[in-house]
């Protein structure tokens, strides 16, 4: 016997949603309440569930707009799969070596041995939130441990793996004469295919750009390791590079690590795709006899401070 999977009603001001992704292949076996797709709409990313076991047939295609309620695919009770589970070999793999797990197995393995395992679909899908850190920050899911229900991974798990990883590439602390260039990286740029809620997002934040008075806000930070880093070394600074030591280099650097953790503001919107730009260009506004000039600093992040300050002047 067949059974319809449709488009479910997630809201009542939603008249369509978005195919995210399949998470089950056409042809594979389904069980009950297995996760088949991930719905995005205008206002959230929701999860679509068999309702029966049987033989998943697939009739529409990632990416498509489909309205509420439509047919995107059906479950046939008596089929015969014609693929298989990618996840399906994980547990025969791992069964042979009962003797071979040390004391010091990961948590996430040793949350699913101690009580009921969840089904291995559910080990490997991720929840919109941690997808969308996933995929923004180009995490490896695999090479974090899961501290979620059944070892699955949680928002702080991905947030405090970007941390983790991100910690080593501190900028350093300032040398003596500025490092050699490496191959520029302009004109290398990742395109990412935007999400429904990202494009409403965009559409929403442009309206409001054209419609509403633009805030500029003020922070305060401190800035006296700064000062005294500066008083220490402009005299010998001055002597070996003939330009004055200030503090545009440190704010270029700082803000060449603001860039590199957070991705989304050095990228821009070309249709339905984000073009996440993988080079560092800083424009810093520079006073001069003829008027305000803005200089751009290519690849700022491969130059020093003692580099900044040189392309500056």
């Amino acid at each position: 016997m067949k059974y319809d999977v449709k488009v479910p009603a997630v809201g009542e001001s939603i008249t369509e949603a978005t195919i995210g992704e399949w998470t089950k292949k056409n042809g594979e076996a389904v069980k009950r309440n297995d996760v088949l797709m991930l719905l995005e709409t205008d206002k959230a990313s929701v999860e679509v569930v068999a309702e029966q076991d049987g033989v998943l047939q697939i009739s529409a295609e990632k990416g498509q707009t489909i309205p509420i309620g439509t047919v995107v695919a059906q479950i046939d009770s008596d089929a015969k799969a014609t693929v298989t589970s990618a996840a399906a070999p994980t547990p025969q793999a791992s069964a042979p070596s009962p003797a071979a797990a040390p004391p010091s197995a990961s948590p996430a393995m040793a949350a699913s041995s101690n009580g009921a395992s969840a089904h291995p679909d559910l080990m490997g899908h991720l929840s919109p939130a941690v997808q969308k850190i996933v995929t923004e920050k180009g995490i490896d899911p695999s090479q974090v441990t899961g501290t979620g229900k059944d070892g699955r991974l949680t928002k702080a798990d991905v947030t405090g793996a970007t941390a983790g990883v991100q910690a080593p590439g501190k900028t350093p602390a300032p040398t003596a004469t500025p490092a050699p260039r490496g191959p520029s990286k302009q004109g290398d740029e990742s395109r990412v295919p935007m999400s429904t809620i990202r494009k409403k997002t965009a559409e929403r934040l442009k309206a409001a750009q054209n419609t509403a008075a633009i805030l500029t806000t003020f922070n305060e930070i401190d800035m006296s390791k700064a000062i005294e880093l500066r008083a220490k070394y402009k005299d010998r600074f001055k002597e070996k590079y003939g330009t004055s030591l200030g503090f545009m280099g440190i704010f270029v650097k700082a803000a060449v690590e603001a860039l590199k953790d957070q991705a989304a503001v050095n990228s821009s919107i070309d249709g339905n795709d984000l073009i996440y730009k993988n080079y560092y260009n800083i424009g810093v506004a520079v006073g001069t006899e003829k008027g305000l000039i803005v200089p751009v600093i290519k690849d700022a992040d491969q130059l020093s401070i003692a580099g900044v300050e040189l392309a500056i002047k």
